[in-house]
């Protein structure tokens, strides 16, 4: 055709042409052919083997493009690289267990590895339990006054950069001069916003960026959704008022391998000038990749309490926040750190977003996957979709029952122990931050809050309604999201500590543990109840010691949970449905079930 002409053979055409032996690959074309593409000597593929036409797949250290190139399926940096359990081996030395069983020909099948061994999934274990690891929080409930002042020895703006920002507005981006890994993801730059965080997400406008929200900020049913900022790190995020003259300045001190990137915030107060203010700062350390955050000065105003501290991943599915108080949502929140005092200082945290690598668990260890009670350590597998009744856990709460601050104290309760005081019959709790990532059908959270009526819910926007409501039908959003340990009407209220929760235990296998004492029903009956979460599992176990009267009747009431959709469930035997209303309570008194909302059986 007249203005065409014919173009010489490449290697990115999409078609077999000049002397490839497969599409774009092979023969002069300067690509090697990928696992089963056609071939005519070893030089055509990246295996370097040509076995009847065909290219085979490549082994330990030879090149590949994807996992489908390697015989053990694992490509890394363009190069294959070991195989974890059951993968294919040619030699030991393809195989993460060093061990390439050939008995049954070749290729061979490399072991599974052995109890604390690195992992990526669980087939590579013997346990075929792969146990992911945490990022943590290094000073979960303590506030520590043992640091030096940065504030006071700040160098000036020939040194340091210094901003005036106004309301609505970022920095100019910021390169970092090393390399900050952050939740797993490498950044090298990031922004300053007036609001008392930086973000690394440099594309936000921060136009949403004075309105602080409940971390992690996931988006859910009834939840906040996710916004801006995405992988964030807050000091003190709320409505700030940055104008003044140098407000914030950024520098770097220290030498390679081990610099600090400071970013640090003066005197900064609510934009509606009501009175407060706050000093502190951000750190980022080199090679450890850890965040420092600390507050040195500052005074409550009226409105200074709304804010949220803490750090959070891109997508908002993970975050780490100060215990109690500092991942609080934008209500009247409380002073920090007390609830009383009006000046507060002294803080500091260390946060490591990282977690360890996983490691293969032992066998039948909580979390493991499970056919029968024989195959866990425990002896308990607890089935998935159903509630378990478990042994009774008789009338008397046990001794570590946590009725108050002190009395959790001296249970040998972790320092993030608090009482809840609710403040009426409908009343709802501030979030209680659960310690660690809860997998609840299949979502992690990382907070939830106490309704008066009877119930814990993982949602934000939960209210407390003093009606039950038939779990199999309930799809008010409010109400959904929850574990309803005895959700009826309440009366009257027994004091003032009518609720405790805290995390004990370490990494893994943490539990976070609410105990209600001071709730009572309409007849004034006490309401004695625990509601536990196990770290690494979607298992929860509620106990009811005392949910209302032993004897007579009671009206309608609900015991289970339900997602946060509303459309599935698991109530405990009677107490799912409305029908339940009347005949006798002394089922439900001196009681105790296990849920799991996983996929499959686990080891308790």
């Amino acid at each position: 055709l007249a203005g065409r002409t014919c173009a010489a053979p490449a290697n990115n055409d999409g078609v077999k042409n000049g002397s490839e032996t497969d599409v774009d690959c092979g023969g002069s074309s300067g690509i090697a052919c990928g696992y089963n593409l056609i071939c005519a000597v070893d030089s055509d593929c990246k295996s370097a083997e040509c076995n009847s036409g065909l290219c085979a797949k490549s082994t330990t250290g030879e090149a590949c493009a994807t996992g489908v190139d390697c015989l053990g399926a694992n490509c890394a940096s363009s190069l294959c690289s070991v195989g974890g359990g059951d993968a294919a081996c040619l030699v030991n030395a393809d195989c993460a267990s060093a061990t390439c069983d050939r008995s049954a020909g070749t290729p061979g099948v490399c072991g599974k590895l052995a109890e604390g061994a690195s992992c990526a999934v669980n087939n590579d274990c013997q346990s075929d339990y792969c146990l992911a690891g945490t990022a943590t929080d290094s000073q979960p409930g303590v506030y520590a006054a043992t640091y030096a002042s940065i504030e006071a020895t700040k160098p000036d703006c020939t040194t340091a950069t210094c901003f005036s920002l106004g309301d609505a507005t970022k920095s100019p981006n910021q390169t970092l001069p090393f390399s900050f890994t952050f939740f797993g993801v490498e950044y090298s730059s990031f922004f300053i916003s007036p609001d008392g965080y930086i973000s690394f997400d440099t594309t936000e406008s921060n136009t949403n960026g004075s309105a602080n929200i409940a971390l992690p900020a996931i988006a859910t049913a009834g939840a906040h959704p996710a916004v801006s900022p995405g992988p964030a790190i807050f000091l003190y995020w709320m409505d700030g008022n940055a104008t003044g003259a140098d407000s914030i300045r950024y520098w770097t001190e220290g030498t390679a391998p081990n610099r600090r990137a400071i970013i640090a915030y003066s005197s900064i107060p609510n934009w509606s000038a009501s009175g407060g203010s706050y000093t502190g700062q951000i750190i980022l350390n080199e090679t450890s990749n850890t965040v420092e955050v600390q507050i040195e000065a500052g005074v409550q105003g009226t409105t200074l309490g709304a804010r949220t501290r803490g750090v959070r991943n891109a997508d908002g599915t993970q975050a780490l926040y100060y215990q109690g108080s500092s991942h609080l949502d934008s209500e009247n929140n409380r002073p920090f750190p007390s609830t009383t005092s009006t000046t507060f200082s002294n803080s500091r945290r260390l946060y490591r977003t990282n977690p360890a690598a996983a490691t293969c668990a032992a066998a039948g260890s909580r979390g493991a996957a499970c056919v029968s009670d024989a195959g866990c350590t425990s002896g308990a597998c607890v089935t998935s979709g159903v509630a378990t009744a478990l042994a009774a856990p008789g009338a008397t709460p046990p001794a570590d029952f946590q009725t108050s601050a002190a009395a959790a104290a001296s249970s040998a309760v972790s320092s993030t122990s608090q009482t809840l005081t609710y403040p009426t019959a409908t009343g709802v709790t501030l979030p209680m931050p659960i310690g660690f990532p809860y997998r609840f059908y299949g979502r992690n959270y990382t907070s939830l809050r106490g309704a008066a009526s009877g119930y814990l819910s993982f949602l934000s926007t939960t209210t407390s309604s003093a009606t039950f409501a038939n779990l199999e039908t309930s799809t008010t959003t409010s109400q959904n999201g929850l574990i309803a340990y005895w959700w009826r009407s309440m009366g009257a209220f027994s004091g003032t500590n009518n609720a405790t929760f805290s995390t004990t235990g370490t990494a893994p296998f943490r539990v976070f543990t609410y105990d209600v004492n001071g709730l009572t029903n309409a007849t004034a009956q006490p309401v004695r109840a625990r509601v536990q979460l196990y770290e690494s599992t979607s298992i929860i176990d509620v106990s009811c010691y005392s949910c209302g009267v032993n004897t007579g009747t009671v009206s309608n009431s609900a015991q289970g949970i339900e997602t946060a959709d509303g459309t599935t469930n698991m109530g405990t035997p009677a107490r799912v449905l409305t029908t339940a209303s009347g005949g006798t309570n002394a089922a439900r008194h001196n009681t105790a079930y296990r849920f799991n909302t996983g996929s499959a059986a686990v080891c308790f």
